[in-house]
C-alpha cells in the first residue's frame, strides 16, 4: 500500500474556542483513487477525523493497489 501523510500544512482548521480535538472534518465525498485511514485507530477507511488526529499526523491517504493515479 502507498499512503500519504495529511499534515497540518496541508490541511489546518483553528477555533479559537476549541481545541484541536473538538475541530472535526467529515468526508462527504469518497476519494476517488483511495482511502482516508487514521493509523491511531488502525488500517481501515474512516470518514471523520480531528485537527488532533491530523497534527499527530495519524491521518493518511492511501492508494488502492488498482488504481493508476
Amino acid at each position: 500500500l502507498l499512503g500519504f501523510p495529511i499534515s497540518p500544512k496541508v490541511l489546518r482548521a483553528e477555533d479559537r474556542d476549541s481545541k484541536p480535538a473538538s475541530v472535526v472534518f467529515h468526508i462527504t465525498t469518497q476519494p476517488k483513487h483511495g482511502y482516508v485511514v487514521n493509523l491511531g485507530r488502525g488500517n481501515n477507511s474512516v470518514v471523520t477525523f480531528s485537527q488532533a488526529d491530523i497534527d499527530d499526523l495519524h491521518i493518511c491517504y492511501v492508494l488502492r493497489n488498482d488504481e493508476n493515479a
